[in-house]
């Protein structure tokens, strides 16, 4: 579970790191920024995988906490894709 919770972690800091860059850095390295984006993207699809398995009734609590964290990064991924294209 701490793993769950460390990789989300670490994709909502890359996210945010990308989002907070200047708006020139974001141009002149869309490219990279796209790369970090799809690699978030990619230990998302591992993290939900995980998550999947990991629910059960006896740790609710826990799989609220974690859903409720997943839908921050899915919503900071799509904004970011959404910027992105236009």
């Amino acid at each position: 579970m701490s793993l769950l919770f460390s990789t989300l972690e670490t994709i909502a800091s890359d996210l945010t790191k990308i989002q907070n860059q200047n708006w020139l850095l974001i141009i002149i390295f869309s490219n990279l920024n796209k790369d970090k984006v799809d690699g978030c993207l990619d230990r998302l699809t591992v993290a939900l995988e995980k998550f999947s398995v990991i629910i059960s009734d006896s740790n609710l609590r826990d799989t609220t906490y974690l859903l409720h964290r997943l839908e921050t990064i899915y919503a900071k991924l799509e904004h970011l894709r959404t910027c992105r294209s236009s």
